[in-house]
């Protein structure tokens, strides 16, 4: 099922994060545990491991964007599934 990954607080009392890097492709199935993007903050670069096995459905971020702590930077699935609705997440 599609579900809405959102930019987590990758260090105490940050923001806001900047997309370093995909390190994963969308429509590229990755494992959990896998690095699947490099977020930079004031103080270091962290790498964002996914909590389960899927694909990036679609990036909503590019790289180089900064992001809100909490806001919405990808919709990850199952492979093969399809998220015509994105509103519905």
């Amino acid at each position: 099922m599609a579900r809405i990954l959102r930019m987590p607080e990758v260090a105490a009392n940050a923001i806001e994060a900047t997309i370093q890097n995909w390190t994963v492709p969308e429509n590229t199935p990755f494992s959990v545990g896998d690095t699947i993007a490099n977020v930079e903050t004031e103080k270091a670069v962290v790498d964002v491991e996914a909590e389960a096995d899927g694909v990036i459905l679609k990036a909503l971020v590019p790289e180089g964007a900064a992001v809100e702590v909490g806001a919405p930077i990808a919709i990850i699935g199952e492979s093969e599934e399809k998220v015509d609705d994105l509103e519905a997440l």
